[in-house]
């Protein structure tokens, strides 16, 4: 870790030291602003440890440090995970759920156009029949008015 990280955390990190170090005020922590021989000097001094001794416990704390940072930065790329996969299942969803609907439009289109055929088979039905039926009554009166016409023909060839 070097002055320039310590200065851009400071606020942050004169929190920590207080935490670790709590004989310090804030005027001594302030003092240090992130110089490490100062902070490692003032250590020393507050709590009467040899310059070994204070080099190891600031050692130790950067480490402590870093091994927070790295389990901050690991949380941040499980959530980055999970919210990949959370998109990844809520497209998959959107995409069965299209696809879903894609089957009903398909099922619908195939029942109106089997619909479709029958009715056009029925109507065709039906107007043979009436074809038929209109043909049938057609051919029953020319038969009539042929047998009519005939028998007037007699009449008059009779006169």
């Amino acid at each position: 870790m070097n002055t320039d990280t310590l200065l851009g955390n400071w606020k942050e990190l004169k929190g920590k030291i207080k935490t670790k170090w709590g004989k310090f005020s804030d005027d001594e922590i302030e003092t240090v602003k992130g110089n490490l021989d100062q902070l490692v000097g003032a250590v020393q001094k507050a709590y009467g440890h040899t310059k070994e001794q204070a080099e190891k416990e600031f050692s130790e704390f950067k480490s402590t440090l870093q091994h927070a940072k790295d389990a901050v930065k690991d949380t941040i790329v499980d959530a980055a995970h999970a919210v990949e996969d959370k998109v990844k299942q809520a497209t998959s969803s959107a995409s069965h759920q299209t696809n879903g609907a894609e089957d009903k439009a398909k099922h619908a289109a195939s029942s109106a156009s089997h619909k479709l055929n029958s009715a056009m088979d029925t109507a065709e039905s039906k107007l043979k029949h009436a074809a038929s039926s209109v043909s049938h009554k057609v051919n029953n009166a020319i038969d009539s008015a042929e047998k009519h016409g005939k028998a007037a023909t007699d009449k008059v060839k009779s006169v």
